[in-house]
């Protein structure tokens, strides 16, 4: 999205200061510090009752994932088909509710349970957020900004829940965190049930009907396949999917290999794998910080694409790289790069896509990403047991670089990254949302 000449940027104020969207982003600010509390509280919550056992915390963590490959897609439909704000509202209470039981789980089985119950009011959570943020501002030129803003609030609360939760569990208890994390989502859903913005699907009206009649609303099974068949409609945002589900086959076994990389590699105590993560968080919390000027120096299609480009090159160095100092250098360049090809993807999903499909766009990218992430992260962990650590490492950033290289080409980007040089012809023109 190119600045007319003479048009100043949008800035952090000038987003906030649209109530609304205010709203959201302290309701969601409120909740991130929470998430963190609970993440680390069930991990360890899981670890005594089930007396230190690894896999049983990785139980906890595929609970977590499953409701977004299960119920995805149906959660995008009645989503699109409901008040975004009521269903933030809705889950919120109720996910205060269900945390509240986990200090009183006597075994293991249960946190399985509460975890994925968990996780299935989030997959209707995430995609009326997505859906909402768009509307509650007053142009599109806002949309980059806004997101910036909650990209770089959600990347300093992981730090500061992080360091919270340590505090929190060490000094009181288990409990005491799974009560705040049930507070915060009071605490988000006042804030959200104040938003005046109209979130509620606009039925068109029937043709021939007179005006004081209502439209039948299209069946459950018929929106369905309108949003699957929407991305077949839409190239950018298919491409989009493809792009991102490419990145995220080497992601997924990136993140399972970098545990092991700190004592394996870089020759350190695994403790401080708490350090890189924080210098990796700096990095991301950078470039969202500098989206808007980076989306118009380089625009979206080649912010993401060099994103993975740089991010692949960045783990391959890893991967022969035996000195911490230059550890915190790669991880602190990795973070960068993971902005870079993430936060630009939503955005641009965001814009192209009309307010009616958004939930069913959001639902169906979580629930396929998901999944690749979930087959992706054993597979690769596997790999390296067999094999070994570093070629393993490389290959997945060599995953990560043609996943760069290919996304160039996908229709949507190609016309980005590689725009005409030669007088355009007649009747074509970039995208005027995109150039």
């Amino acid at each position: 999205m190119s600045q007319a000449p003479g048009k100043q940027a949008v800035s952090f104020r000038q987003v906030l200061q649209r109530r609304d969207f205010r709203l959201i982003w302290m309701a969601q600010a409120g909740s991130y510090v929470g998430d963190r509390l609970e993440e680390v509280a069930f991990w360890l919550l899981t670890m005594r009752l089930a007396h230190g056992s690894a896999a049983a915390v990785s139980l906890v963590l595929i609970a977590s994932r499953l409701p977004r490959i299960i119920f995805g897609p149906v959660a995008g439909v009645l989503v699109d088909r409901w008040d975004k704000r009521k269903v933030m509202v809705a889950c919120d209470l109720i996910r205060a509710a269900i945390i509240l039981t986990a200090p009183f789980l006597p075994r293991a089985e249960l946190v399985y349970v509460v975890a994925f119950l968990m996780a299935t009011v989030a997959t209707f959570f995430d995609p009326a957020v997505f859906s909402a943020v768009p509307e509650t501002l007053a142009a599109k030129e806002e949309i980059v900004v806004a997101n910036s803003l909650s990209f770089s609030t959600k990347f300093i609360t992981d730090l500061a829940g992080y360091s919270a939760a340590a505090v929190v569990v060490g000094a009181l208890g288990l409990a005491p965190a799974f009560i705040i994390d049930a507070f915060s989502f009071v605490f988000s859903a006042a804030l959200v049930s104040r938003v005046a913005t109209r979130l509620a699907p606009k039925a068109a009206p029937a043709q021939g009907a007179q005006p004081q009649t209502t439209p039948a609303r299209p069946s459950f099974w018929t929106q369905l396949l309108e949003g699957l068949g929407y991305h077949r409609a839409n190239p950018t945002v298919l491409s989009l999917l493809v792009s991102t589900s490419m990145g995220l086959v080497a992601v997924g076994g990136i993140n399972t290999l970098l545990v092991v990389s700190v004592p394996d590699l870089l020759g350190v105590p695994d403790h401080w794998l708490g350090y890189f993560v924080a210098v990796q968080a700096i990095g991301m919390s950078a470039v969202a910080l500098a989206l808007q000027p980076l989306i118009r120096i380089f625009n979206r299609a080649r912010l993401i694409v060099l994103g993975y480009l740089v991010g692949g090159l960045a783990v391959i160095f890893l991967a022969f790289t035996r000195d911490a100092g230059s550890g915190f250098a790669i991880y602190f360049i990795m973070g960068l790069a993971n902005t870079a090809f993430m936060a630009p993807a939503i955005i641009w999903a965001q814009e192209v896509t009309p307010f009616q499909y958004r939930g069913r766009v959001m639902a169906l990218r979580l629930t396929v990403l998901n999944l690749i992430f979930a087959v992706s992260a054993p597979s690769f962990g596997a790999l390296a047991d067999i094999v070994g650590l570093v070629p393993v490492l490389a290959a997945a950033g060599g995953v990560m670089v043609l996943a760069g290289g290919i996304s160039a080409f996908l229709p949507g980007f190609r016309e980005l990254c590689f725009p005409p040089t030669r007088p355009e012809k007649p009747g074509y023109s970039l995208p005027a949302q995109l150039d």
